[in-house]
């Protein structure tokens, strides 16, 4: 199985929470015929530094030393696939390891509900909503887990605020997926579907060959080329779902654009026969966000699930283990519930509500470097590349690490599961509490060394759309003489 038991002074068990994914499986078989990245990457298709990422995954989740020991691992059968253990998004891993649950039982109870009648071959949507803070991912990612512990897949997809991608959580969702397929499974999810959302997926390939033109087929009419999308957004779920149910995870469509909104409505309402369910995340503020909620709950497809504030007893269990001189009372009352705000007030010695700006003060201290990583981390973006942000920031490897180390110490940041080198703001109230406090001139300056970093990176797809975001976002900021025209 993919997993052992607790490892030993030898590398020859590994964790029983530490399950490979299919791709990870196949670049540890590789590893152990001795292959070099290159020759990795060639096997499988993928670019060499994708296969840099899997090897350091593994070494983190194998508890190997070096590559040496990954392959006497696998040599040794020490480390075989899992039955019945899907593949995890690293949102969802990361939401996942928060720990217990606490006062969500009636809210995962509704869920299950929703998925048993998914199962029987119908694509529902939940919608769940509440303020920042009150839990939403943590509840999706505990539901997604125990789906996938029954044999589901789970895409994993977001919108980012200040970031208008047309289908953004779509494209992070399939294009996940198609990461961890193989060629012909991937030619099979695209068939029919190709010319419509290949230039969404650039690196996907050209799985139906033929003129590009033809290939993307593009329209004249916008509203007759969104419906095409559309229905090849659907036909691709539909044919992942053809192998097992499949849990479709989109954070944050209240800053989704008008084409994602318009793409989750249009999905809800065609509701194909398929065991797929869709979890969308929101916010009930802003009033758009909430007139959304509104029109989309009526779909009869559509099961809205409003999340509100713990009860005392709840706000009590969450924070037991904090030291603090405030009661579960007075937490409860100044947090209104809210389990985010609950535990940053289990820290502080005063019961009053906590400012934006008091998200990003922790127990621990932190120095000059650890808040000029944090400064140029809520710039970078919600995710965000470590030597993007120490390049950015002008720090050596040693100071960023040590920085980063500090970050992680005080539960602001997270290292993203099976990414090297990624990282995560463990709520995005940290990212905009932060970013939010930056003088706008200091922001600007800070977008333009993000681009300039990102200038540096090998050019991919994905490269030069975040190159162009942080350049445009620099320009911004410049008073109106001082800007630039962008190339």
């Amino acid at each position: 199985m993919i997993g052992g038991v607790e490892r030993s002074s030898s590398a020859d068990v590994v964790h029983p929470a530490a399950p490979l994914s299919r791709r990870q499986a196949e670049v540890l078989a590789a590893v152990a015929d001795r292959c070099s990245n290159a020759e990795i990457a060639a096997r499988l298709f993928v670019s060499e530094r994708t296969v840099e990422s899997h090897v350091s995954a593994l070494l983190r989740k194998l508890g190997a030393r070096n590559r040496v020991e990954l392959g006497d691992l696998a040599r040794r059968g020490a480390v075989g696939r899992q039955g019945g253990r899907a593949d995890r998004p690293p949102a969802i891993e990361l939401d996942a390891e928060a720990g217990e649950l606490i006062g969500r039982a009636d809210e995962l109870a509704q869920l299950t509900a929703l998925w048993q009648r998914v199962t029987r071959g119908r694509l529902l949507v939940a919608l769940v909503t509440g303020e920042a803070g009150i839990g939403k991912s943590r509840l999706v990612a505990e539901f997604t887990v125990a789906a996938q512990r029954q044999g589901a897949g789970a895409l994993w997809g977001a919108c980012l605020d200040g970031l208008a991608r047309p289908y953004q959580p779509f494209v992070d969702a399939i294009g996940g997926d198609l990461a961890e397929l193989g060629p012909s499974e991937r030619r099979r999810r695209l068939s029919g579907a190709a010319r419509h959302v290949t230039d969404l997926f650039p690196d996907a390939g050209d799985p139906v060959g033929g003129d590009t033109d033809q290939r993307l087929g593009r329209h004249a009419d916008p509203v007759s080329a969104q419906s095409e999308l559309v229905a090849a957004l659907r036909a691709y779920l539909v044919r992942a779902a053809a192998q097992r149910p499949v849990v479709v995870v989109l954070e944050d469509v209240h800053w989704g654009t008008s084409t994602t909104l318009e793409a989750l409505r249009q999905l809800a309402h065609a509701s194909p026969r398929a065991p797929i369910l869709i979890v969308a995340t929101t916010r009930a503020d802003p009033a758009p966000a909430r007139r959304f909620a509104d029109e989309l709950s009526r779909l009869p497809t559509v099961t809205r699930i409003d999340l509100a504030g713990l009860d005392v007893a709840g706000i009590a269990a969450l924070v037991a283990p904090s030291v603090s001189t405030l009661t579960a009372e007075q937490i409860h009352r100044a947090s209104r519930g809210n389990p985010l705000y609950a535990r940053e007030l289990a820290g502080f010695p005063g019961a009053g509500p906590l400012s934006r700006g008091q998200l990003i003060r922790r127990p621990v201290a932190l120095d000059g470097f650890d808040l000029l990583v944090l400064d140029v981390a809520a710039v970078a973006g919600p995710e965000f590349d470590a030597d993007v942000v120490g390049r950015a920031a002008g720090l050596p490897d040693e100071p960023l690490r040590a920085a980063l180390a500090h970050c992680v110490a005080a539960e602001i940041l997270a290292a993203v599961p099976g990414r090297a080198g990624r990282y995560a703001f463990t709520h995005a109230l940290y990212r905009s509490a932060r970013y939010d406090e930056l003088p706008p001139g200091r922001r600007s300056e800070l977008h333009a060394a993000v681009a300039t970093a990102l200038a540096q990176r090998p050019r991919d797809f994905a490269t030069i759309d975040e190159f162009a975001r942080h350049a445009a976002l620099a320009e911004r900021g410049r008073p109106p003489g001082q800007r630039r025209q962008l190339a």
